[in-house]
């Protein structure tokens, strides 16, 4: 048996750590599958042992990218000023601007009191 946190040796290996897992295989593990789960595998390696916050976000971003999936990674590229969250935008078109209704509100009330304070021309 293999060491806990090794990838597995075989696609037999790789089925048998799903089945032990609680998952229901519904065909046989193949080669290929094998092969994509070392290479998800290898990226999430590098996630985990990146040291900077948006690097991560960055490849946490690139692994669904690959396969034209969504959520994606992202703080709020200018839209918050004061909010440093990165969160999940869960929108298809991938424009979602705040973390939280909360902080949409706060984006909201700072940008009506600026058009308040401007003086009318």
């Amino acid at each position: 048996m293999r060491r806990a946190g090794s990838p597995p040796a075989s696609a037999d290996e790789l089925a048998d750590r799903c089945r032990t897992a609680g998952l229901v295989l519904e065909r046989p593990v193949e080669p290929s599958d094998l092969d994509q789960a070392l290479a998800v595998i290898d990226a999430w390696t590098q996630v985990v042992d990146a040291t900077d916050e948006r690097e991560k976000a960055e490849l946490v971003n690139a692994m669904p990218a690959r396969s034209a999936a969504y959520p994606r990674l992202t703080d709020h590229a200018r839209a918050a000023a004061g909010c440093e969250t990165i969160f999940a935008d869960t929108s298809r078109n991938a424009r979602q601007r705040h973390c939280s209704q909360p902080c949409a509100n706060r984006d909201a009330v700072r940008r009506h009191r600026a058009r308040r304070s401007t003086p009318a021309t």
